[in-house]
Order: C-alpha cells, then structure tokens, then sequence
C-alpha cells in the first residue's frame, strides 16, 4: 500500500495517528457535505426539509448505488428505489421523491465538473499530469 502511495514505509514504524485522524475528518466532512445536499434536494422538490429526510435520501443514494454497481450503467436503479421507498423521503408526496434523486445527481454531477477541470488545469499549470504520488505528496 506504501508504494501505491508514492513511498516507501518501514513496517515496524508506528502508525501517524495524526494523518488518520485527518483522513477520517474528510471522510466525515464529506457525508455531512452529501448530507446538507441531500436536505436542500428534498426541501427544493417537497418544500419540506428535516433531517430525517436528508438522512432517508442520502441512505437511500448509497444504497442504490451500491446495489447499482451490479447492474450495467446503472439504469434507473437509484431512480426505482426513490419510487419505492419515497415515502421515507417525502411522506406527503412519494411520487415527488424520483424528483430527488434526479436533483442529487445533476448537482453531484455539476460539483465534479469543476473539480475535474480544476484538476486538468493544475496538470497544465504544472507542465505535466498529476497522478495519485503527487497528490498524496501535496498532502503532507
């Protein structure tokens, strides 16, 4: 694994807990970012936003994907669980709860756009592509 990262570590060499912790306030930024997505795609489609939904919409977004990945391009899997279980996204309205899952994936979409960009313009600037070495090594 070191050396997919860029480096070369000792094995008896104790583990950065600092860089975990790290790690792990990303990973949790992140699902409270998708999170906080997931409650403005709700009230944007019901008029109504709390948690519960928020959390409902996003559990539901990961677990179709991942149901997803073994159905070829995915197609409509995440849509079809948003039909049958919006009524835990939407109680008023079950049918308006597709609209979600619609709205979640064309802001993802429109959030990695940028970053894709973003990401081929450092290349650019840089006069070479990055890889994953460097940016684990811009990290540090």
């Amino acid at each position: 694994l070191a050396r997919r990262l860029g480096g070369s570590v000792p094995t008896d060499e104790p583990p950065n807990w600092s860089r975990l912790a790290c790690a792990a306030a990303r990973v949790v930024a992140s699902r409270v970012v998708h999170v906080a997505q997931a409650a403005f795609a709700v009230w944007l489609v019901t008029r109504r936003g709390d948690a519960p939904g928020a959390l409902a919409a996003e559990t539901l977004q990961l677990l179709a994907g991942a149901v997803g990945d073994a159905v070829p391009g995915q197609a409509g899997v995440i849509e079809t669980a948003f039909h049958s279980f919006g009524s835990v996204v939407s109680p008023a309205d079950a049918s308006r709860a597709v609209g979600v899952a619609l709205l979640l994936r064309a802001s993802r979409l429109g959030l990695l756009v940028p970053l894709a960009l973003g990401y081929g313009a450092a290349g650019l600037v840089s006069g070479r592509p990055l890889t994953s070495p460097d940016l684990v090594a811009g990290a540090r």
